[in-house]
């Protein structure tokens, strides 16, 4: 039997075993798209007898609004100063930005810390309903423990995480490895010099 004579019976075989299913399904919830769906699905599968796999291993994965390497977002919302929501082509993602670790704001298991609030603020006056650029680090990984987005972040052509570093509104994290950690540790060690932000001599006296 040829491809195409396959292809027909199996074909008239799907649709009769189709009919009866259609006929019984009498509860009032199923709705006529559900009906269709299935009707689709079997005639689809049928109809793909003998073909290729299309969803085989070696097809390139589609990635999401944001899994490029470099692009341009809107940003949703700031959440504190070193977490942003941004739109991923229709997708909300939690970007937490790479290299840099501010004081806590909305840790559920700890207290509003020293600075916390400054820095939180300073982030939404320079990027809340802005346009961001959102970079991949290279050995920073592609997400976190808890499944953000690990990006470096840039607002009029400048890292915004080293901003707020030279400013004294964040810390160079140190704890995980990533490409401008030697700039960041220095713009650190150049804010507790020049007393800056959280640096500042009565800032955090009492925790720092």
């Amino acid at each position: 039997m040829s491809s195409l004579g396959l292809k027909e019976a199996v074909l008239g075989v799907a649709l009769a075993l189709a009919a009866p299913a259609v006929a019984e399904a009498v509860d009032p919830k199923e709705t006529v798209e559900e009906t269709v769906e299935e009707q689709r699905l079997v005639l689809q599968k049928a109809l793909n007898v003998g073909e290729p796999d299309s969803s085989s291993d070696d097809k390139e994965p589609i990635p999401n609004g944001c899994e490029t390497g470099k692009q341009e977002v809107p940003v949703l919302k700031v959440v504190d100063g070193d977490t942003i929501d941004v739109d991923c082509e229709g997708k909300k993602e939690r970007i937490r930005i790479i290299g840099i670790n501010t004081p806590e704001t909305v840790h559920p298991s700890k207290p509003v810390e020293c600075f916390g609030k400054e820095a939180s603020n300073k982030m939404k006056g320079l990027l809340r309903d802005q346009k961001v650029i959102i970079k991949k680090g290279e050995g920073s990984g592609d997400r976190g423990k808890y499944g953000r987005l690990l990006r470096y972040v840039e607002f009029n052509g400048e890292d915004v995480g080293a901003k707020l570093i030279r400013e004294g509104y964040a810390f160079s994290y140190r704890k995980y490895p990533h490409e401008r950690l030697e700039l960041y540790n220095e713009l650190e060690r150049q804010a507790r010099e020049s007393g800056a932000g959280l640096w500042a001599e009565d800032a955090c006296a009492d925790v720092y």
